[in-house]
C-alpha cells in the first residue's frame, strides 16, 4: 500500500536546476569569491545600504513574519449568520 505525504526527491526540478546552474555557480565562484562577495555586501552596509544591511540581517536572523490585519483592525470579528429559510 502507497504511503502519503512528500517523499525525498519529488517534484519537479527548477529550470536553475535542470540547467545545472547551483554546480556550474559553485565551480566558479568558490570558497574566495563566496567571502569577497559577502565582505562587499558588509562593506556596502557599513557604509550605510539600507538594503545591503536588510540583505545581511535577513540571513543572519531570518526574516520577521509578516502580518496583516485588513479586516478588525485589531478588533474581535462578531460573525452573524441568517436563519436558513
Amino acid at each position: 500500500m502507497a504511503r502519503g505525504g512528500p517523499r525525498a526527491n519529488s517534484g519537479r526540478k527548477s529550470k536553475a536546476e535542470e540547467m545545472g546552474l547551483p554546480k556550474l555557480i559553485e565551480e566558479v565562484v568558490g570558497d574566495t569569491g563566496k567571502k569577497e562577495l559577502i565582505q562587499t555586501i558588509f562593506d556596502k552596509a557599513k557604509n550605510g545600504s539600507f538594503l545591503h544591511a536588510q540583505l545581511l540581517m535577513h540571513y543572519m536572523y531570518g526574516k520577521p513574519q509578516d502580518s496583516l490585519d485588513i479586516t478588525s483592525g485589531g478588533e474581535i470579528i462578531a460573525i452573524r449568520f441568517k436563519d436558513a429559510e
